[in-house]
């Protein structure tokens, strides 16, 4: 239901992605189709109406009940801050603008949602790092602060949603960062949990599917990093086959273990068949919350993707 990327330009949205499978808890990721042409090509762009506020960079944005919303940012780089916050009805098109957001104007903050609200926190003033976190209600178009953030004031972090709860990490708040904390909406309350595997980052990428995180990109000391790793909530066992780093979980370990992985890089499909085979025999027992790769099922579904895809080039050649 969300999905958040550091840095968003905001001002012509030229296309509406209309979900053509289960949508998961944060972005909702799938073909785009145009409702007038069924036989199109799935990841066709559709436009729509530009954005009405502010032409901006570095926003948020969140999902609560079928609406997008757009919130602060910037432009002229740091001199220009914004804490407007603007909610996008695909179903009509268009744009309403809502209740400001509460709080310090800002760019690079992240946000989350969870099954009622929208969250807004940390990023830049212009002047400090911040770690406050500000709560959006829907039903009522209003803010109301929440709990600071459990770690250090910061910006560029990433963020994202996993069924129905919010965690947010990595980011700089002078150093770059890799830790993470979970927040407990009940509670209004965060914890720190397992730190993302691989390099420190800003400026990453995150999205969701099928209840798992996925948290790719970023930059670290001037460096673009470009590991790409997965992270589930649920817990339990796990089984993995595990090679500098890189492990390929079955579908039981990945249900079973809260847990973050990194997903394997493109390698040779020799590699990648022996890789999935080895998963099946090795199993070890994970105590406490770490990052996990893809798993079996989903390399055996990438490889059928890629021999359809290889079959289909060939016969048109």
């Amino acid at each position: 239901m969300f999905f958040h990327v550091c840095t968003v330009f905001v001002h012509e949205l030229p296309v509406s992605c209309k979900f053509t499978g289960t949508q998961p808890a944060a972005l909702p990721v799938g073909g785009c189709s145009d409702d007038d042409d069924e036989d199109e090509l799935v990841g066709n762009w559709v436009k729509v109406s530009d954005f009405d506020g502010v032409a901006r960079c570095s926003a948020v944005t969140f999902t609560v009940d079928g609406k997008v919303y757009v919130a602060a940012g910037g432009y002229g780089g740091y001199k220009y801050k914004l804490n407007d916050l603007w909610a996008f009805n695909e179903d009509s098109g268009t744009w309403t603008q809502m209740a400001s957001m509460e709080g310090e104007a800002r760019t690079y903050a992240v946000g989350f949602s969870t099954d009622r609200y929208g969250y807004v926190g940390l990023g830049y003033d212009g002047d400090n790092y911040l770690k406050d976190f500000w709560r959006y209600d829907p039903a009522s178009n209003s803010w109301s602060q929440v709990s600071d953030f459990g770690g250090s004031a910061r910006r560029a972090a990433v963020s994202f949603s996993v069924l129905g709860t919010g965690y947010v990490g990595c980011g700089f708040d002078g150093n770059h960062l890799k830790d993470f904390w979970k927040y407990n909406e009940d509670a209004d309350s965060w914890e720190q949990i397992t730190s993302i595997g691989g390099s420190k980052r800003i400026g990453a990428s995150s999205f969701v599917i099928d209840d798992i995180a996925y948290v790719v990109g970023g930059e670290n000391n001037s460096d673009v990093v470009t590991d790409f790793w997965a992270f589930g909530q649920k817990g339990g066992t796990a089984c993995g086959y595990k090679n500098k780093g890189r492990g390929f979980p079955c579908r039981q370990c990945r249900r079973d273990q809260p847990a973050y992985a990194r997903v394997p890089p493109m390698i040779s499909w020799s590699s990648f068949v022996i890789s999935c085979c080895l998963c099946l025999l090795y199993c070890i027992r994970i105590v406490s919350s770490s990052w996990l790769p893809l798993s079996v099922a989903s390399c055996i579904a990438i490889i059928l993707a890629a021999c359809s895809a290889a079959f289909a080039s060939s016969t048109t050649e």
